[in-house]
């Protein structure tokens, strides 16, 4: 997971050029230290910030932990008390500080929706009207309380470095960037060059976060026709007009947190700043990486131990094992998608000789599905869990155990149980990772943002399948797969090339620790170049509340273009209107 032959700086945004290289240039020096040498001396305050997003809780809590482990002093800050008790609990038992910055603005999860299909004419037009960009530009102003609050924790802590993820880099890097403080960027997504290194050199990628959904489906690992090439460059145009735009609307935060403007898009932001990505081979094909961007894979933890009756439960499986079904914390499955699984899953599969059933259902989805389980299922027997929590909600055992509902599933634990012999999952990053960390094959029913990226990759793997659209015949797709001998053999593949590769929460650690001997030597230096690389480097966009129109407007011309010269309705799929 290399240079890019054409080198960096071929890349890089023309933004600070001289302190790029500056850093760059101490990033090799410190990079050069023998295994055996000591790059971090003494331990280090480390300030670790994360959004409120449950996934991102959990997914920053796993680098609290490794750093936790390396013996440095990690406090770990996050917006509203929903995030700090889950977090709280996620490094309990450790020596990590868990703190409330403040709360944040945001009542609806970005990604509290119900499955979509990528390749709709549907999902097209829903993109038009509010992309993914615009989505993200929305959680950053919801964010915007928890500055005030980073401020006065980095004076009160004063960290020798500010570890934040990639959902607080505008509230935590510019409070950093007031007292001058190294800053490291925690991307808990999958490495996508286009976000570091900009969208005119890398449009041919497989793009994460696509401005048109049906380009995240795309394959990297075949050859793509001359029309999805087409999809491509435009979907880089869009992308990079929204991102630019988004960029110019954000410079009204700097202007009120007392900063000058500064480049903040993706790329110019990691131009600037050190990141630490996860993904990498396997979860993508290799790609350019800018030189202060380390791609460490994943950073799982070793999991827990599974509860008492839960692995009792397990264990009665028998060499069958069981089909495991979680679809996160924020997508929402509707009854017609609920009563697929319950017959296809339940009856016809884990009831009639074939793997049980484990269904990860939150409470409030338990309630609304329930006249749909009782129909399918019939009446549950209610266990109670051997934890001591009096208001725990009870485990559901239907069909004389055969099918177990749960409203929460150590899901890694599960996993890595040897137990599991199919995960039907929304393919979030941190789902993907866990299944090919422990070898099961996937069963993928993305809903949006990156899940479809990871969908396309578990398939060009080998280690996943797509589920049907609405998983009609779910059942009957789950059995193929089980007796799919290619399928299996993938998944172990995959297992065997994440050992290997990216080097994990250590490499995570070790990269932090050495961009904190960085310091920021050069932010006195940095400072005043900022207005005038912001008006040398930003593009032009629209200012008025329709200015995301028109920052694509030329875009969209060329869709014509495309969508005429490529004749893209002989794409369309039969009565469906799917776009390839």
């Amino acid at each position: 997971f290399g240079s890019s032959p054409l080198g960096s700086e071929h890349f890089l945004p023309q933004v600070c050029q001289r302190t790029i290289q500056q850093k760059s240039a101490r990033w090799a020096e410190l990079t050069m230290c023998s295994a055996g040498q000591d790059c971090c001396p003494k331990p280090l305050r480390v300030l670790l910030v994360g959004g409120d997003m449950h996934s991102h809780v959990i997914a920053v809590a796993k680098l609290a932990l490794w750093l936790a482990d390396a013996g440095h002093d990690v406090t770990f800050a996050l917006p509203g008390e929903a995030a700090t008790t889950l977090a709280a609990k996620e490094v309990r038992g450790s020596s990590v500080k868990v703190v409330q910055a403040g709360c944040s603005a945001i009542v609806k999860q970005p990604n509290a929706h119900g499955s979509v299909e990528s390749g709709s004419w549907g999902a097209m037009f829903s993109a038009l009207q509010k992309s993914i960009m615009r989505s993200v530009e929305e959680m950053e102003l919801q964010l915007d309380p928890i500055h005030e609050p980073l401020c006065k924790l980095m004076q009160e802590l004063k960290p020798d470095v500010v570890v934040h993820n990639h959902a607080t880099r505008s509230p935590a890097g510019d409070a950093a960037e007031k007292f001058g403080l190294p800053v490291v960027n925690f991307v808990h997504l999958p490495y996508d060059p286009a976000l570091f290194l900009g969208y005119e050199s890398t449009w041919r990628y497989p793009k994460m976060i696509p401005f048109f959904p049906h380009v995240g489906a795309y394959s990297a690992s075949a050859d793509l026709s001359w029309h999805q090439r087409c999809w491509q460059w435009l979907d880089a145009q869009a992308t990079r007009r929204s991102w630019a735009a988004v960029s110019q609307r954000m410079q009204g935060l700097r202007q009120k947190r007392g900063l000058p403007p500064a480049p903040n898009d993706w790329a110019s932001y990691a131009a600037r700043h050190p990141s630490v990505v996860l993904g990498g081979p396997p979860f993508g094909p290799p790609a350019p990486v800018p030189p202060l961007t380390v791609v460490v894979g994943e950073v799982e933890r070793d999991p827990s131990a599974l509860p008492g009756q839960l692995l009792e439960w397990l264990g009665a499986t028998g060499p069958e094992g069981v089909i495991f079904i979680s679809m996160g914390t924020g997508m929402t499955i509707t009854p017609a998608e609920a009563r697929e699984i319950a017959r296809g899953l339940g009856r016809e599969t884990a009831a009639s000789g074939g793997p049980r059933l484990l269904w990860a259902l939150r409470q409030k989805q338990q309630e609304e599905l329930r006249d749909v389980l009782l129909e399918e299922l019939g009446e549950p027997e209610l266990v109670r869990s051997d934890s001591d929590v009096e208001d725990e909600h009870p485990s559901l055992l239907f069909l004389d155990g055969a099918v177990r509902v749960e409203h929460f599933a150590p899901q890694y634990s599960l996993l890595m149980s040897g137990h599991v012999k199919l995960f039907l999952t929304h393919a979030g990053f941190g789902a993907f990772t866990e299944a090919m960390r422990s070898g099961v094959p996937m069963l993928c029913y993305p809903g949006g943002f990156d899940q479809e990226h990871n969908t396309a990759r578990a398939i060009d793997a080998g280690c996943g399948v797509r589920a049907p659209a609405g998983l009609v015949n779910v059942g009957a797709v789950a059995r193929e797969c089980l007796a799919s001998a290619p399928l299996q053999e993938a998944a172990a593949r995959a297992q065997r090339q994440l050992r290997v590769a990216g080097g994990g929460g250590a490499a995570a650690v070790c990269a932090i620790e050495r961009f904190a001997a960085m310091g920021r030597e050069d932010a006195a230096a940095l400072r005043p170049t900022l207005a005038a690389a912001a008006a040398r480097d930003t593009p032009a966009t629209g200012k008025s509340a329709g200015s995301t129109f028109a920052a694509v407007a030329s875009s969209l011309m060329s869709l014509v273009l495309v969508l005429t010269v490529t004749g893209i309705m002989a794409h369309l799929g039969p009565g469906e209107g799917e776009l390839s």
